[in-house]
């Protein structure tokens, strides 16, 4: 059972093998300025007065969840983040049923995230288990890191440094066999790690798997990766030792486009966010699915 408030239960669970169903009142932006009044009364350092007259901004570039920004009208700088798990894949629809429970987890990761590397994360302010809610700081003034790259805008290594002094730190502050481990030893999260091992590393080497998509300029290429039977094997084998070797808490989706940046002419490190896929696990995941997308970055050639 769920936690509940003191008018009744506000969530239902049933779980069956993979399916989920919930009676989950989903935020809208209708009803998420009265949510952000209610919950964050009493929260020290906001960014904005309560009372102040406050505008909602739909956020869409996720796949999984519900997002909003939630500020002043006279200042959209000063605003808050709000995040909402449904109990499905938002992009999909109701058919295509995901623990909501994910967002417990995330929060948890990102709050710890914040204690261990404040500079490169969000500022954490709330964590709602009830409703599958979590508020952070509005990064004002950011863009994805993806974005930045593909635009060719992204000035310097410094973004990437910083990325990496994240993983360092988190990752060794975790690391089996340090204080940091028994928190986190136990974290599993089988279902967004059995999506990874899908989408990762068995489903793009099936030509039938109706999820593989590609340009008809690198159909042979496709082709002649999935013929190759060496390649098919290491890749398995590494799908193995993701889901085997227990290292250091993973955020386990760490590629350029769970990274903002400043935006042109802006000022400030690099942050990281969505840690739902995290995980205790091998620290090479991370480091490679970051540099994977770097790689891929680059394949665009250089900076004008």
């Amino acid at each position: 059972p769920l936690p509940s408030s003191a008018e009744g239960p506000r969530v239902i669970l049933s779980r069956g093998e993979d399916v989920y169903s919930y009676k989950l009142a989903l935020l809208t932006s209708k009803s998420v300025v009265a949510y952000v009044r209610e919950r964050l009364a009493g929260v020290p350092s906001l960014p904005f007065a309560l009372d102040a007259e406050l505008v909602v901004r739909d956020i869409t570039d996720g796949n999984l969840n519900f997002a909003f920004s939630v500020g002043e009208a006279a200042d959209e700088a000063r605003a808050v983040f709000v995040k909402q798990a449904p109990g499905y894949i938002k992009v999909l629809g109701e058919a295509f049923k995901l623990a909501a429970e994910r967002m417990v987890l995330e929060s948890e990761v990102m709050q710890a995230y914040a204690a261990l590397t404040p500079d490169y994360v969000p500022r954490f302010i709330l964590r709602d288990p009830e409703s599958f809610v979590m508020v952070t700081e509005y990064l004002h003034g950011y863009v994805l890191m993806r974005s930045a790259l593909m635009s060719r805008r992204l000035q310097g290594t410094a973004a990437v440094e910083e990325v990496a002094r994240f993983m360092a730190v988190t990752h060794s502050a975790t690391w089996i066999g340090t204080a940091g481990a028994e928190r986190w030893g136990t974290v599993n999260n089988e279902t967004m790690c059995g999506i990874t091992a899908d989408y990762v590393f068995s489903k793009p080497l099936d030509a039938a798997d109706g999820t593989n998509r590609c340009s008809s300029g690198l159909t042979d290429v496709a082709a002649a990766l999935r013929a190759d039977a060496a390649l098919c094997e290491g890749v398995l084998a590494m799908r193995s030792t993701f889901l085997m070797t227990k290292q250091c808490l993973v955020h386990g989706d760490l590629h350029t486009g769970s990274v903002m940046v400043p935006a042109d002419g802006g000022t400030g490190p690099a942050k990281v966010i969505d840690a739902e896929f995290a995980f205790f696990g091998p620290a090479a995941f991370d480091v490679g699915s970051f540099v994977a997308n770097l790689v891929f970055a680059a394949s665009l050639g250089p900076s004008p």
